[in-house]
Formats: C-alpha cells, sequence, structure tokens
C-alpha cells in the first residue's frame, strides 16, 4: 500500500514530459527563431538546434545528479545469506528467475507493447490529425490539446492509487484487476476518439482515456514490485520500461504506414490501429489476472 503514491508521482515525469513539455518545446521554438545562424567550425546552428541544446541541458544536470546517488542496500532477495546477497543480480540470471515466473511476466510485457503502440501514435500524429480533420493550426494545437492530456493524466494520477485502494479491499490481485479495468475503458474510447465528428469531442474521448492509461500505469508498476525478487526489481523495472519505448515507437511507424497504403486517412489510421492493438492488450492483460494470484499466493506462503 505505501507504494501506490510514490509510483502515482514517479507518472509526473511522463505526463510532464507530454504536456508541459510539449508547451515550453513551443516556447523555446519561438525564442530560438529570432537568435540568428551561428557557425562553429564546421557546425552551422539553426534555430531548431537551439532548441535540442536547450533540451539537452537539464539532461546533463541529471545525469550529473544521479551519478552523485548512493546506491541503498538491498535487502531479502532470492540468495538469501550467499555471496550474492543484497547485490544487485547478473542479467542472465535474471532473465533465468523471469523465465520461471514467465505465466505473470509474459502477458504483462505484451500487453504493455500493445497498448503502448497505440498510447505513442496518437500524440505523435497529432499535429496532422487536428490539421487534417478539424483545420486546426499548430498554435492552436500546442496551447488547446496538451491542457486537455494534462487535465486527464493528472486526474488519473490521482484517482489511481484510489482505485486500487477500493479493489484492495475486496481482492488480493486488486493490481491487476484494476489494470485491466482501466485498460477495458480505454480500448473503445481509443477507438471512436479519432472518428469523432468535433475536436472538442474527440479531445473528451482521449482525455478520458489518458486518464485511464495512468491509472493503469501506477498497479502496472506495483505489479512487478509485488512479484519480483527485491535484487531483480532494478533490472525487471529497466526491462519493462525499455519494452515500453522500444515499442512505442512501433505504433507511429504503423500508422504512416495505414495512412499511405490502406486508409489514406489519418484518422481512419488511428482508429484502426486502436481497433486491433487495445483489445490485444486487455485479452492479454487479462491472462495474467491468475498466474499473478498464484504467485501471491506462493510470496505469502513463502514469508
Amino acid at each position: 500500500e505505501k507504494r501506490r503514491w510514490p509510483f502515482a508521482l514517479l507518472q509526473l515525469g511522463f505526463i510532464g514530459g507530454g504536456t508541459i513539455g510539449l508547451v515550453l518545446a513551443g516556447k523555446m521554438l519561438a525564442t530560438a527563431l529570432a537568435m540568428p545562424e551561428m557557425q562553429f567550425g564546421p557546425f552551422t546552428f539553426h534555430s531548431w538546434k537551439y532548441v535540442l541544446l536547450m533540451l539537452a541541458l537539464p539532461g546533463v544536470l541529471a545525469c550529473v545528479l544521479l551519478l552523485a546517488m548512493k546506491e541503498p542496500a538491498r535487502r531479502g532477495g532470492i540468495f538469501g545469506g550467499g555471496a550474492l546477497a543484497g547485490k544487485p543480480m547478473p542479467v542472465r540470471q535474471v532473465l533465468a528467475e523471469m523465465g520461471k515466473r514467465k505465466a505473470v511476466y509474459a502477458p504483462l510485457f505484451i500487453a504493455l507493447g500493445f497498448s503502448t503502440a497505440y498510447a505513442m501514435a496518437m500524440p505523435a500524429w497529432m499535429i496532422p490529425f487536428y490539421k487534417r480533420t478539424f483545420g486546426w493550426s499548430e498554435v492552436q494545437i500546442a496551447t488547446t490539446v496538451p491542457m486537455f492530456m494534462l487535465a486527464g493524466q493528472i486526474a488519473g494520477l490521482v484517482c489511481g492509487p484510489l482505485l486500487i485502494k477500493a479493489l484492495a479491499a475486496r481482492y488480493r490481485d486488486a493490481n491487476i484487476r484494476a489494470v485491466v479495468l482501466c485498460m477495458s475503458i480505454a480500448a473503445p474510447l481509443g477507438i471512436i476518439a479519432p472518428l469523432m465528428p468535433s475536436p472538442y469531442l474527440t479531445l473528451a474521448c482521449s482525455t478520458v482515456a489518458g486518464m485511464m492509461g495512468i491509472m493503469s500505469a501506477v498497479p502496472q508498476n506495483l505489479i512487478i514490485q509485488e512479484i519480483t525478487p527485491n535484487q531483480m526489481r532494478g533490472q525487471v523495472t529497466g526491462l519493462y520500461l525499455m519494452m515500453f519505448t522500444a515499442v512505442g515507437a512501433v505504433g507511429p511507424f504503423l500508422t504512416g504506414l495505414l495512412n499511405d497504403n490502406v486508409t489514406g486517412n489519418v484518422a481512419h489510421s488511428l482508429s484502426l490501429l486502436a481497433a486491433v492493438f487495445t483489445p490485444l492488450a486487455v485479452f492479454t492483460m487479462s491472462r495474467a489476472i491468475k498466474p499473478y494470484g498464484a504467485a501471491l499466493e506462493m510470496l505469502e506462503k513463502d514469508a
């Protein structure tokens, strides 16, 4: 229970980058356009390069701060009091242990891939979609859409832990049930959102779908923490996030393929992508309910 709010707060980085970050990038670009081009050796700095430099500098500072942090002492683990007790596990050993729990890990990772493919497609195609479908300008898109996204995701940030708490009063496997429930609500909204006749109806559907996405992100992370031995949690969480990042690039790419070769329409391409991937995500995640419950029972017996 103590992990719910920390993992909810962890989503602030994703929320800020995907919403407020868009607005700040627009402001930076406006500033950079007024700056003259500069020649530095063989390199020419254009306005868009200034923006990239502005965005990169805080990242350098963040890396320095992370390097200054000390790794906390590990407690517990699967090696007992052996030589590896309290130390991170080798990657090969992590993969072997994950293989023993594949009935839970496989649906989690596969469902994440399906849901992420669509979740990343809509933001990537946001400007072409609103321009071609509703005739909005870039400025109108940049000042309107992120605000709706921010509202929905902050609502999800608050409601996610509350939903888990409500389900936990009745179910030991509340985390996985919360994920399946949120995905089930988001799926039809993702399908119909691009097909709405009004931009604000699209925004309403997308806002609620985004809210459900953030609500499901909290229990997904909690599932990993619950079923993963302490020494493996960093590596497994890293693999989970890598899956999110790597597969996230597939959705926008497939949307472009559908637009060029099948539908010829961005809205129809996004809707078709959602119609394929979001039900698969719900079905695959639901396959993890029983194995997850069994894993929890085993952990309770071992304790």
